[in-house]
């Protein structure tokens, strides 16, 4: 792959990344399972969901550690590797098809359900380097030779060694590679097609036979059984979308939808190629939520939308030439954009002010804990630690935000083991008490965030 000398270009896309992602990736907050991973020098992805390539990316990024605290490092990498590979992608599609506009290439970056992906400090890096493949593999198609699906299907199976949802990137993507080739062409040639088959069919056959085969639990490889389970996924779904795009930012993107449609079927294309390029652009839109909607787990959280940011790329990209339009797209671009830049700052506020708030109340547990139990004593914690009055005005008119705020049950204990020497029992399935019998026990301490009880002989911490 020969890579040329970037141009002045590549400052636009890393100026409007870092800006967008810099105020979440800085201020080093550990993301749900940093915790544990950070504590227990621990990544595991292999064994837990079948990603075995991000454990060898952070011993690659540690050389030879595991899980040691480098943040902002990953965060930065992140940005820089996001930021490189739309430019690339830019830079190939330009040269190949004439020029284009760098505003319509930013729905690539700025994404709002790509937030949660880089709030992890762990994770981060192993969600974005597969995004960030999939553009730079994308772009070098338009060479148009072997070597270029060679190392789609290689960057496709890396990537999916590390994080599957990105597929839906991939597809959506290769669409838009496909509809460049058709407006500019007139025709895919049969190569094209034959080479896009092979690549997705053998990289599926080695994945299932080197990944899934020998390191995915089947107790986390569950499919949908029945048409309820998968009508209930396509319902949470949209419901998470909407939650994060809804007001001048939906309506933008469904005008970007219909003018690129009328676009398509009227102006500027030969009549031959208008249903081919209406299917390939409204089959994008099925990538949103791809096939991994007929997974059991985990596929209606913000972060599992990767390729959103593609869908709405893909749709300002498809009326870029039409002069009459020119000014609109402009309007459409920042009317999608800057709702993006409000939601990232929103966010991130919130997530460091309940961050500030619950690491304070873990660490007075702690020390509490520490002055009134043996630490060979097991202490069960239950309850979320309570939103911060800032925080709550918010998440109450802000649903997108409170579900990336990720209140869990098992992320308190997580947060005071941090703090803790003694054993805080981290199981995920324990069942709570009733509050009341708690209190009918010894109480140990007591204040307006939580108590302290010797119940029946057992320790429990009590968020109220």
């Amino acid at each position: 792959m020969k890579i040329n000398k970037p141009n002045a270009s590549i400052y636009f896309f890393i100026v409007f990344s870092f800006l967008f992602y810099l105020p979440i990736v800085a201020p080093g907050v550990f993301y749900r399972d940093d915790i544990i991973r950070s504590i227990e020098n621990f990544t595991g992805w292999g064994g837990l969901g079948g990603r075995p390539g991000g454990d060898y990316i952070w011993k690659i990024l540690t050389l030879g550690d595991i899980a040691p605290i480098i943040s902002p490092m990953t965060g930065i990498i992140s940005i820089l590797l996001l930021s490189y590979s739309v430019y690339f992608l830019y830079e190939k599609t330009c040269n190949y098809i004439g020029g284009c506009s760098k505003l319509i290439f930013l729905p690539l970056i700025i994404s709002p359900f790509l937030l949660q992906n880089m709030s992890y400090q762990y994770d981060n890096i192993i969600m974005i380097l597969p995004l960030s493949l999939c553009y730079i593999s994308t772009g070098l198609l338009f060479r148009k030779n072997i070597s270029s699906w060679v190392f789609y299907s290689i960057s496709l199976f890396v990537s999916l060694s590390c994080y599957q949802m990105v597929i839906n990137a991939y597809i959506v993507m290769l669409l838009f590679f496909m509809f460049v080739i058709f407006e500019k062409e007139g025709e895919i040639n049969k190569k094209t097609i034959k080479y896009a088959f092979i690549t997705y069919l053998s990289t599926a056959i080695l994945y299932k036979f080197i990944v899934i085969d020998n390191f995915t639990p089947k107790s986390r490889s569950g499919h949908i059984n029945t048409i309820n389970e998968l009508v209930g996924n396509i319902s949470k779904s949209i419901d998470s979308i909407h939650s994060a795009i809804h007001g001048i930012q939906l309506y933008a993107l469904i005008i970007s939808f219909l003018i690129s449609l009328i676009l398509i079927l009227l102006i500027g294309v030969r009549r031959k190629l208008v249903m081919s390029l209406v299917i390939l652009y409204i089959s994008s839109l099925l990538f949103v939520l791809g096939p991994v909607i007929l997974l059991t787990e985990g596929v209606t959280t913000p972060r599992q939308f990767m390729s959103f940011g593609s869908v709405v790329f893909f749709s300002l990209f498809a009326s870029r030439y039409f002069v009459n339009v020119k000014y609109l797209y402009v309007l459409i671009s920042i009317a999608y954009i800057y709702p993006s830049y409000l939601t990232s700052y929103k966010y991130s506020a919130s997530l460091i002010n309940q961050y500030n708030y619950e690491n304070k109340m873990a660490f007075s547990i702690a020390m509490n804990l520490s002055e009134k139990i043996n630490a060979k004593d097991t202490v069960y914690v239950q309850g979320f630690f309570k939103y911060t009055p800032q925080v709550k005005n918010i998440v109450n008119n802000d649903t997108f935000i409170k579900d990336m705020l990720q209140r869990n049950a098992w992320y308190p204990r997580m947060l005071i083991s941090s703090f803790y020497s003694g054993n805080i029992l981290n199981n995920w399935v324990l069942k709570y008490h009733d509050v009341e019998e708690i209190r009918n026990g010894k109480i140990l301490y007591n204040s307006q965030d939580y108590l302290i009880s010797n119940y029946k002989g057992r320790y429990y911490v009590v968020l109220k």
